[in-house]
């Protein structure tokens, strides 16, 4: 009694989530806030946000991002080490020794096409940075 009870108020909100949001495709938000005027339940706004996120029609006509990027450039670099970027890549499985991070370090130089062997260091060295430059701008990386 109680699992039919429970399945069909499911489906009687659902059905108020798809009359009020397939109107005019107005965003999980702006849904959630007409629904409200005259509705609520707990988990309310989770249930508006999974339902939004499963309507095809948003997904198929949603807009470019509202932040234009900039266009990517060569920095010009004169000698190996002069600019080197790094980045901590934290998207990977978690590695035997338990560690779940990688802290990626690039020479620019390097990058931007000359390639040198005496650039290349055994593994057992420590290569350590005159200056960093240029990192990814977070907030882990600011000095002040």
């Amino acid at each position: 009694m109680e699992s039919s009870k429970s399945s069909s108020l499911y489906h009687f909100r659902k059905r108020l989530f798809e009359i009020t949001h397939n109107t005019a495709h107005l965003g999980s938000h702006r849904t959630y806030q007409q629904l409200r005027a005259c509705y609520y339940w707990y988990g309310m706004r989770q249930d508006v946000a999974c339902w939004y996120r499963q309507c095809s029609y948003c997904a198929e006509n949603k807009g470019p991002p509202l932040r234009l990027h900039g266009q990517l450039q060569k920095i010009p670099v004169g000698a190996p080490m002069d600019l080197a970027t790094m980045d901590i890549l934290s998207v990977l499985p978690t590695a035997s020794d338990r560690s779940k991070y990688l802290l990626v370090m690039v020479d620019v130089f390097l990058v931007n096409g000359w390639r040198h062997n005496h650039c290349r260091t055994r593994k057992s060295q420590r290569v350590l940075l005159p200056c960093i430059t240029e990192c990814s701008r977070g907030s882990d990386f600011r000095g002040n």
